[in-house]
């Protein structure tokens, strides 16, 4: 073996290096002495490491369990269903217009599969809308056309009923509760899935416009449950008062599962003036906090108040049903629907009056609680110029839909009167010097002044009895209408295609266009309502209401209309319940 054999063999018995220049092993007092202090300060400094960065990170929130603020909604884009708010924080907060407006619920209906009655739940909205609110929309909307308005070609309220063809007389059981009692040739089906309630957030904002009970304005704001009675306690504890005063406005943060919205956190502001906010913490508890971020609508809790604002700087009727109608959900169809449902009663190029208001109850919400293809107007409740009219949809006994009153009067009226409904009236009825003639004799019609060419519209349902020449008349329509009532319209430019005796005409139905031919001096057109032969004043005789129901149809109608009355009742007093009631095809 060589010299670097005998070398490389050596490596391998030489004794380990020691620090020191010691070579005997350490004592083993020394090694547990070395450990243990060295475990010791690292579990210190591991503790103190925690402890300042559990605090930086929670920043003094471990005591609240306050929801995220209300995202900025201030920039806002639009797309051909209406505006979409842009959010600046990551939480998707579900934007609600406000939760007493809005309700999402569910009633068990029935409709024919077969011969088979199927019974299930539907989903449905009851929306309360303040026309007079400032609603904005980027959604576009049909500019007002008063034949529209009257026509009922493909109107909403002509189709029938996808979703049920009657009303079921008895509560569903849903299918987490245990025996069903079914009847026979009925089959329950089942519910569909409920989408998952994700957690969502939403702010309501209530101005004190007089001095009122804390409690009193979270109830009439639709906040009743226990979580509104112990915040309005704690508000009182604080300011040792139950009462706020006028000036006063309530910030509420709400969590909202579902349709379930749940106090969480209210600020109390006098004005804009900051004075507390109480939150809920991880225990349940309310405890004082800090204010949140600034909401904008604070500053103009009162600027919404319908006495604040000016009727001059109001929309018309038209658009203001369509903003508010596209800024709750509803869609164009079902607000076509909407206008031709009130047609016969609302002005809609007057200005909207502060208080004028719509309550609408609508079927097959999607799942943003917003109309969709399938809906359906079920219930409207009209207020306008202080008067407040209620129409129930309703299936009559052949299977055509329309709807009723309160008393079960149909909503269309039995004969307009207008039938140039963009004309001007310049003569009534009455004895009056013929313009022509030159001596007074009896003006047996309204005249209704428009260009020449201007449509006219049947005043009702009925059968065409004449359309020619009339000598002074000029170009006639003569129509037959139920129950001895006839209607004439006179000095037409020319006739409507298809107006020919024994044609069947619609109300609304564009008949003829107006002129000036026979003893006329102008473009105008003479209508006369005709009344068991005798001519009558069109704009102050009483006339009936349209369709009637049959003695058994009104009994079935009324029991419809007390359900949804009870229904929506019944949610105004317990959002959180789901209601299982009837739905009319």
């Amino acid at each position: 073996m060589d010299d670097t054999e005998q070398t490389i063999a050596a490596l391998g018995s030489e004794p380990p290096l020691v620090a020191d220049g010691r070579t005997k092993p350490p004592d083993r007092r020394e090694i547990s002495a070395r450990w243990l202090s060295g475990t010791f300060l690292t579990g210190v400094t591991s503790s103190i490491l925690m402890g300042v960065a559990l605090l930086a990170a929670l920043d003094g929130r471990e005591q609240l369990a306050t929801p995220p603020e209300i995202a900025d909604i201030t920039a806002v884009t639009g797309d051909d269903e209406g505006a979409e708010a842009k959010t600046v924080r990551i939480a998707p907060p579900r934007q609600i217009a406000r939760a007493r407006d809005r309700r999402r619920f569910e009633i068990s209906t029935v409709s024919k599969v077969g011969d088979r009655d199927v019974i299930r739940m539907t989903p449905f909205v009851d929306v309360k809308m303040a026309l007079a609110a400032g609603h904005t929309t980027n959604k576009s909307y049909p500019p007002f056309d008063p034949l529209d308005a009257f026509s009922e070609s493909g109107a909403q309220a002509a189709k029938p009923l996808a979703l049920a063809s009657q009303i079921y007389g008895e509560k569903v059981e849903s299918e987490m509760t245990g025996v069903k009692i079914v009847q026979e040739n009925v089959t329950v089906a089942p519910r569909e899935l409920a989408d998952q309630e994700a957690l969502s957030y939403a702010e309501d904002i209530i101005p004190f416009t007089e001095e009122r009970g804390i409690v009193n304005a979270l109830a009439d704001s639709n906040y009743a449950g226990d979580d509104a009675k112990d915040m309005a306690a704690a508000i009182g504890r604080l300011l040792n008062t139950d009462r706020l005063k006028a000036g006063t406005v309530l910030r509420i943060g709400l969590e909202v599962r579902g349709d379930r919205p749940e106090i969480k956190r209210t600020s109390v502001y006098d004005r804009t003036r900051h004075l507390l906010t109480i939150a809920r913490d991880d225990r349940g508890q309310l405890v004082p906090a800090s204010e949140p971020e600034p909401n904008p609508e604070v500053a103009s809790a009162f600027d919404a108040q319908p006495k604040t604002i000016a009727r001059g700087n109001l929309p018309s009727v038209y658009d203001g049903i369509y903003r508010a109608a596209f800024s709750y959900g509803l869609s164009g169809e079902l607000t076509r629907g909407l206008i031709r449902l009130l047609a016969s009663d609302v002005d809609f190029q007057s200005r909207l009056d502060p208080n004028d208001r719509l309550e609408v109850l609508f079927s097959q919400p999607d799942e943003d609680d917003k109309a969709s293809p399938d809906s359906e107007l079920l219930y409207v409740a009209a207020t306008f110029g202080g008067t407040t009219r209620t129409f129930y949809r309703f299936q009559m006994e052949d299977g055509s839909v329309d709807y009723f009153d309160k008393d079960g009067k149909s909503s269309k009226q039995f004969l307009l009167r207008n039938p140039v409904p963009n004309g001007r009236l310049t003569s009534g009825f009455g004895a009056r010097r013929h313009p022509i003639l030159g001596y007074v004799r009896m003006h047996t019609g309204t005249d209704w002044a428009a260009p020449i060419g201007t449509p006219i519209i049947a005043t009702g349902n009925g059968v065409v009895e004449k359309a020619g020449w009339s000598n002074g008349y000029g170009r006639q329509t003569v129509i037959r209408h139920p129950n001895g009532y006839e209607t004439s319209y006179n000095h037409q430019s020319a006739f409507a295609k298809g107006v020919q005796p024994g044609a069947r005409i619609r109300q609304g139905q564009v008949i003829g266009y107006v002129g000036s031919t026979g003893l006329s001096t102008g473009a105008h057109l003479h209508y006369e309502l005709i009344v068991n032969g005798n001519k009558v004043d069109a704009m102050r005789v009483r006339l009936p209401t349209g369709r009637t129901l049959t003695a058994g149809e009104l009994t079935a109608f009324k029991a419809e209309r007390d359900r949804i009355d009870s229904l929506l009742k019944e949610q105004a007093a317990d959002p959180l319940s789901v209601a299982s009631a009837k739905v009319q095809g």
